[in-house]
């Protein structure tokens, strides 16, 4: 995954900011003092980047703790880029419940990859030291499975009338909803999302069946309409990460 220099770049104090205004229009006051708020991860690695930068010493990205950093800037960039271009910003508060999962486990493929393969994060150490609970392994790879889901709904939010997201406090097997509904005009659509982390063709498969009972269930409640259903594969934890993300000579 190179540059892509036509892209809009923000330094990183425009990173931190637009971080900052993210979390005060979708939450409270109080969730932000207590550290309820959804954007934690992806601060304090910000914050890191830019006391690396502010030193004198060179940055050696080929460091494990550096390199961790590096893709939580990249992921706070495109998050912010998606919130400075979302038309009716008060539409992001239904991603509320998703972006404390991102606080956990954070945003963008690198956070996959990191605690679906059970990686060391630094990131996480950092949040253990300043106080705040730490979250089992488990839990970690839950709230990083749907960072996808975030992903899509953000990109959702300025093309089409409406988008849901399921509840993942509430996501359960006998509930009929996908991932992600979407209305455009009188048409509904669904999206199940799946998360791979490994190259097994059964868990592919049965990870498949899963996805397309979810659609046929929504479409038996009349959640989404027939024929209209999507089954999205999130392959982030099997990516070489160092490959994507580690700069390349001349950069």
């Amino acid at each position: 995954m190179r540059i892509d220099k036509t892209q809009e770049k923000l330094s990183i104090s425009e990173i931190i900011a637009g971080l900052d205004d993210f979390e005060r229009i979708v939450f409270s006051k109080a969730e932000i003092q207590k550290h309820k708020a959804g954007l934690l991860a992806l601060k304090v690695a910000c914050q890191t980047f830019k006391e690396l930068n502010e030193s004198p010493l060179p940055i050696f990205y080929s460091v494990p703790r550096v390199k961790e950093c590096c893709i939580h800037v990249a992921a706070s960039m495109d998050l912010v880029r998606h919130f400075k271009k979302t038309e009716k910003k008060s539409e992001l508060k239904v991603l509320k419940k998703h972006l404390k999962l991102v606080g956990a486990g954070g945003y963008g493929i690198g956070a996959t990859y990191v605690n679906q393969q059970s990686k060391y994060s630094f990131i996480q150490e950092k949040i253990k030291e300043a106080g705040i609970q730490q979250l089992p392994a488990e839990i970690l790879k839950d709230c990083s499975r749907k960072t996808i889901e975030l992903m899509v709904g953000l990109a959702a939010l300025n093309a089409f009338d409406e988008v849901l997201l399921e509840d993942p406090e509430k996501s359960s097997v006998k509930n009929p909803n996908p991932d992600i509904l979407i209305r455009k005009g009188k048409e509904k659509y669904g999206i199940a999302c799946k998360s791979l982390t490994s190259k097994n063709k059964t868990n592919f498969r049965e990870r498949i069946t899963e996805a397309l009972g979810q659609i046929d269930r929504a479409i038996r409640v009349g959640k989404i309409d027939k024929r209209r259903g999507m089954v999205l594969i999130d392959i982030s934890a099997l990516l070489d990460h160092d490959e994507l993300y580690s700069p390349w000579r001349g950069a």
